[in-house]
């Protein structure tokens, strides 16, 4: 109810808020099942293409970075984007690691100078479409 409270009268709620709400009520055996179908479904409505792999397919050893690689390598990425919540261990040394390992590293920016960082949800409900424009860029 929460999410209808704050975003009910939202100019794209009713475009978004039936699919979201059918996913957030549907049992699901785990939260991971939960969180890949709602990554997915945000994904698909943000124009995201990349396709998703489930990372538990292969086992990854060594610290953050080294796992980091892994999975690059893993998937044949040559590119890893985070977001500012990686900055505590993806320091300018890491990410000269990752360039070793033919991986280059960005950061996320999908803040709009006109919109305050906040959830995808809420540029969904607020912008509709055109929210897709803060993570295409």
């Amino acid at each position: 109810r929460s999410i209808l409270w704050a975003y009910g009268t939202a100019p794209f709620f009713k475009d978004y808020y039936p699919a979201l709400i059918k996913i957030l009520c549907r049992h699901h055996h785990s939260l991971e099942m939960l969180n890949i179908e709602l990554t997915t479904q945000i994904a698909a409505w943000l124009g995201i293409k990349t396709p998703c792999v489930d990372s538990a397919r292969w086992h990854f050893d060594g610290d953050a970075v080294n796992k980091i690689i892994q999975m690059c390598q893993a998937v044949n990425a040559n590119q890893y984007l985070s977001n500012e919540g990686a900055k505590d261990y993806i320091t300018p040394k890491e990410e000269d690691r990752l360039l070793s390992a033919g991986i280059l590293h960005n950061w996320l920016d999908c803040k709009d100078p006109d919109e305050k960082p906040l959830s995808a949800i809420h540029h969904l409900f607020t912008l509709g479409p055109k929210a897709a424009r803060l993570v295409q860029r």
